[in-house]
């Protein structure tokens, strides 16, 4: 099911790209997809966004061809590999191949990027912006870059939901990643919405810990910030 609904999502994002092309330069024809670190078969975002990607390029006449990613120093060369053969799409997969991907697309303004849970964030110059302050506007700096990314709250809310309707001791926990990562932000922030449910009474257990530059959330069904998410 996931695949599936990465496969329509991207292939819905495809038709966007070929149709702002207008359909007629043959290098969009070639389509390249670099996944992030790991495998292809992943069971997760390298695995969907492949499906979604061969969907895509099946359904324009084209044809896709992946570069599985071994180290994150490899972004940027796997990414001017596709450049250097022509290929006119090359989808990204991953939060963490954001910025390279930024770079090429400002770079390489003629081919266009697809960006799998990347949200286009840059400054006014067009540079990606790690302080997330997103002052510059991607339709005008980077035109050829589309991010396609997703509602984790809405996923950390059911996650929450499922948690507490299983648990026999009425606290519930989850572990996050780098929480300077927005979308582990918002899948945390959906999870802790989820406490605020009256039926539901347990002590609070909420700390942060930071294990190898990572941080880890244990969280109750109840915490002392219910009234700070209300506006996130």
């Amino acid at each position: 099911m996931r695949n599936r609904a990465f496969g329509l999502s991207i292939l819905f994002v495809f038709s966007l790209v070929v149709t702002a092309c207008g359909g007629s330069s043959a290098d969009i024809k070639k389509v390249g997809l670099v996944t992030d670190v790991g495998t292809l078969e992943d069971k997760s975002f390298n695995e969907a966004s492949w499906v979604g990607t061969q969907a895509g390029a099946k359904n324009e006449g084209g044809t896709a061809s992946n570069i599985v990613t071994k180290a994150t120093t490899d972004y940027a060369a796997n990414i001017k590999t596709f450049v250097d053969q022509g290929y006119g799409i090359i989808v990204t997969v991953g939060f963490a191949m954001g910025d390279a991907t930024t770079v090429a697309a400002k770079q390489y303004p003629k081919v266009k990027f697809i960006g799998v849970d990347q949200g286009v964030c840059i400054d006014e110059t067009g540079k990606g912006d790690p302080t997330f302050a997103c002052k510059g506007d991607p339709k005008t700096l980077l035109p050829n870059y589309q991010g396609l990314v997703f509602k984790e709250e809405q996923v950390g809310y059911l996650a929450g939901v499922l948690a507490a309707g299983v648990s026999k001791t009425g606290v519930i926990g989850t572990v996050g990643g780098i929480n300077t990562i927005p979308p582990v932000v918002r899948y945390i922030n959906g999870y802790r919405k989820r406490q605020r449910q009256p039926e539901q009474l347990t002590d609070e257990v909420t700390d942060q810990q930071s294990v190898v530059g990572a941080r880890h959330w244990s969280v109750g069904l109840r915490s002392a910030e219910d009234e700070a998410l209300d506006g996130r």
